[in-house]
């Protein structure tokens, strides 16, 4: 115990003489732990965590490539559609495109993230709506109304959780959706930020 005491107080006598080490030591440790913390949550959230989706290990992303550099990049409909007709390794295919939209119709204009998808969609990723019904295949035909799945935290925040919401229309960057359905809690699509 003395020699801690001791210790203790050589530590203190010598912080108050170089007071400029001891800052750059507890700037030094601070910024090793904040590294080290944050890297840790990306390992956690992108290979210990599971995907929130049920059965997420049966899911794979497809990209398509173009040029003769063969470069990564999103697949086209008629790729999709292909794809679909001549695959025996999938037992369904869905599109998903992550984007920023503006929402107005119904109060003040407000981005928000979102994603453009096929009728599969939601049955792939296990996911039911709370409320109303989700986007299915009978959505995807030409002439078809376009439709919109809200997250719950757009539906708190924006519509006040009324349950009223469905059949309301919205404007999405100029062209008008009906709200068709409202995700559980904490449901943010692949990208997991969709609203």
């Amino acid at each position: 115990m003395d020699s801690l005491i001791r210790d203790t107080r050589i530590g203190l006598r010598s912080l108050r003489h170089q007071p400029g080490f001891f800052a750059v030591a507890v700037v030094t440790l601070a910024l090793g732990i904040g590294a080290s913390t944050a890297i840790f949550a990306v390992v956690e959230a992108s290979l210990l965590r599971g995907l929130p989706f049920d059965q997420p290990d049966r899911l794979a992303m497809v990209w398509g490539v173009a040029g003769p550099e063969r470069s990564v990049r999103g697949a086209s409909p008629i790729e999709v559609s292909d794809w679909s007709a001549m695959t025996h390794s999938f037992t369904d295919i869905s599109v998903f495109d992550q984007v920023m939209l503006n929402l107005s119709g119904d109060g003040d204009a407000q981005q928000v993230p979102a994603e453009r998808i096929s009728g599969s969609y939601f049955s792939m990723l296990g996911a039911s709506p709370v409320l109303g019904r989700a986007i299915g295949r009978e959505d995807e035909r030409i002439g078809a109304p376009p439709v919109a799945v809200i997250s719950d935290n757009l539906w708190r925040t924006r519509y006040g959780a009324d349950a009223g919401v469905l059949g309301r229309t919205i404007d999405l960057d100029a062209q008008r959706f009906t709200i068709i359905g409202v995700m559980p809690p904490g449901f943010g699509g692949i990208s997991f930020t969709a609203d």
